[in-house]
């Protein structure tokens, strides 16, 4: 073989060779290649694996979503965050759009849709139903997400969905809350207004004929006429602050019941008597209304006898207040044992179905835009008789329309009267009072307790003109210290409330060294439990402030006749 063959042969061998290191080479490199993407497709996974468990955690629903293939690509955590849902079905941008509500309905379409994919981003808010047995509950989600491509072929949407149900109805009932604070403050605001407008009221009645009686004299007949004025609406507002009172215990939950022997009779009668008074103080124009009163022979039963008083005489007053003529009829019944059930009745114009929620609404009336039907008080009369007869265990119901007035129907239980003696109620004492010809306690010593010295100077003027003596102490130590030291004493008129000692301790220390010494107690405090207490302590009689002339030489004459 020549040497240019053999050379040529060397020359091809070489040639192959290096066509094969050059294939070798190009097949470890896309091994490498191959080896890297492996790699990264690995870490990848381990990553959405992690991510995945950190949204199961956190309760959210992490998603990637093909949008050229409308199909989601990851999804695992989005399914258990709403299965509930949408249980058994696949999640699909369908399945989720028939548990949308309907006004979320474009944005979750947007959010899914290739044209949507030049707005980089979306953060919003959906809402999905929930169905809980025969009901649908509402869902709130937040929605975050971005969109990205890669090699500007595939787009897809990565996103989070957080259930912010939670937060949503917590945020809403911050608001109520607030609303309602709002409304409360608004309310009492005009509460507080339509007080003052009740006070000023008699108020300014009081303060007019008291300067008329101070700059002028008017002549006998027209003094009587200006101070029974002046009684008169100082009742009224008398009336006004005890029911202000009921209504801050009723508030407070401390109104308490009293039980004593009640001749249901006797505390009707009782009833009629305020109410006349009631309705000569109003000055109201209701000569056609006729209030008949329907009574069994005298039941007598053990019950609290001011409460009962309540319930009765704010159904009374409510019911002539809305009544133009006509009549109002009271009375009582006895469907079953222990059972005892009051109705009264009116043909007043009646009440709307729209008003009929708010009847016992204490806040109602200063709602009205008709003020002059309600001017007279601020209309709280039935709030205090439901809460009395919810006190006493019974129920109170009605039933009205626009044309035929409202029928109220108290039920209440009661017990049988214990054995006991009691005074009979109800008497009422006619006439106008004569110091001279009538008290003459010329011999006697009353001793005035009392804080408040322009009470004392009143006190002292009463008994003045019956010719008995008074001595004054300012506090219960003073009381206490007068009646160890004067033994002629007849009577101690024992204010409740003062400072140093109250009136009843003093009484309680009065009693240790004389046991038989009258002591009546005037306080203002006028419930049934307050006299109670003042009874416990010790003292023979209550008087309540502000206090009446011919009930105090009443019921002094009582105790220094005998």
């Amino acid at each position: 073989m020549s040497v240019k063959r053999k050379n040529h042969i060397r020359k091809d061998n070489e040639n192959k060779l290096a066509e094969l290191e050059e294939a070798n080479r190009k097949l470890n490199s896309d091994i490498n290649e191959l080896k890297k993407e492996v790699e990264f497709l690995i870490t990848k996974n381990i990553f959405n694996d992690q991510l995945n468990e950190l949204c199961d955690f956190l309760s959210l629903g992490y998603f990637i979503y093909n949008i050229n293939d409308q199909v989601f690509i990851n999804k695992s955590s989005l399914v258990k965050l709403i299965e509930s849902c949408i249980p058994g079905e696949p999640v699909t941008v369908n399945s989720i759009l028939n548990i949308a509500h309907p006004e979320d309905a474009e944005f979750i379409k947007e959010i899914f849709s290739p044209q949507n994919f030049q707005k980089k981003s979306v953060n919003g808010q959906i809402r999905l139903f929930q169905k809980i047995k025969e009901s649908r509950e509402i869902r709130y989600f937040s929605v975050n997400g971005i969109y990205s491509s890669g090699n500007n072929i595939t787009t897809v949407f990565t996103g989070i969905l957080r259930d912010i149900t939670r937060e949503v109805k917590q945020s809403k009932d911050y608001q109520r809350s607030i609303e309602k604070a709002s409304e409360a403050d608004r309310i009492k605001t005009m509460f507080l207004l339509n007080i003052s407008h009740n006070i000023r009221t008699p108020m300014n009645s009081i303060l007019g004929f008291a300067e008329l009686l101070s700059l002028t004299d008017p002549g006998r007949e027209k003094r009587k006429e200006y101070i029974k004025v002046i009684k008169n609406q100082s009742k009224s507002l008398l009336q006004l602050i005890d029911d202000v009172a009921e209504l801050a215990k009723y508030e407070s939950g401390s109104m308490t019941v009293t039980k004593t022997p009640v001749n249901l009779n006797h505390l009707i009668n009782e009833v009629r008597l305020e109410l006349e008074s009631y309705r000569s103080i109003k000055n109201r124009e209701q000569v056609n209304i006729e209030v008949k009163y329907r009574v069994p022979e005298g039941l007598e039963i053990y019950t609290d006898a001011g409460r009962l008083h309540q319930i009765i005489s704010n159904l009374l007053k409510h019911s002539l207040k809305y009544t133009s003529n006509g009549t109002v009829s009271v009375g009582y019944n006895l469907p079953a044992d222990n059972k005892l059930e009051i109705f009264v009745k009116d043909t007043s114009q009646g009440i709307s179905k729209d008003e009929i929620k708010f009847l016992f609404d204490r806040f109602t009336q200063i709602e009205k835009n008709d003020f002059s039907r309600y001017e007279e008080d601020p209309g709280f009369g039935l709030t205090i008789a439901r809460s009395a007869v919810k006190l006493l265990g019974g129920r109170i119901n009605f039933e009205t329309n626009e044309d035929n007035g409202i029928f109220f129907t108290v039920s209440l239980p009661f017990e049988a009267p214990p054995k006991i003696k009691h005074e009979e109620i109800g008497k009422e004492v006619e006439g106008e009072i004569s110091f001279q010809s009538k008290y003459k306690w010329g011999n006697k010593l009353i001793l005035i307790v009392e804080d408040e010295e322009v009470n004392g100077l009143f006190l002292e003027a009463v008994f003045q003109e019956t010719g008995a003596q008074t001595i004054y102490a300012k506090n219960g130590k003073e009381a206490i210290d007068l009646c160890k030291s004067i033994i002629k004493i007849s009577m101690v008129l024992m204010d409740i409330k003062m400072p140093v000692m109250s009136g009843i301790k003093a009484t309680q220390e009065i009693r240790k060294f004389n046991k038989t010494l009258p002591i009546i107690a005037q306080t203002a405090l006028a419930s049934e439990e307050d006299k109670h207490h003042c009874m416990v302590a010790g003292c023979n009689d209550t008087i309540t402030k502000p206090i009446d002339v011919e009930e105090l030489l009443n019921l002094v004459s009582k105790y220094l006749s005998v």
